[in-house]
């Protein structure tokens, strides 16, 4: 093993056991106060959102997610 190589896999186990992955901001109640109705076609729209935010870097918040839920509830 190269030096010091132990103590940066030590750093990068440390940081992986710390970190927690982004949460998509918007969920099922939010298609629901949209006002669809429960079924498949809340969780393809969620799904839909979801990809286009984890294309987008996960960066869009709340607000910029349920504009596109909008957008695709149409």
């Amino acid at each position: 093993m190269r030096r010091g190589g132990a103590s940066r896999q030590r750093a990068a186990f440390a940081y992986a056991r710390r970190w927690t992955p982004p949460e998509l901001p918007v969920g099922g109640a939010d298609a629901l106060k949209l006002g669809l109705a429960p079924g498949p076609k809340v969780g393809k729209l969620i799904g839909a959102v979801e990809r286009w935010w984890i294309d987008g870097d996960f960066t869009a918040e709340r607000r910029a997610c349920l504009a596109q839920l909008k957008k695709l509830a149409r």
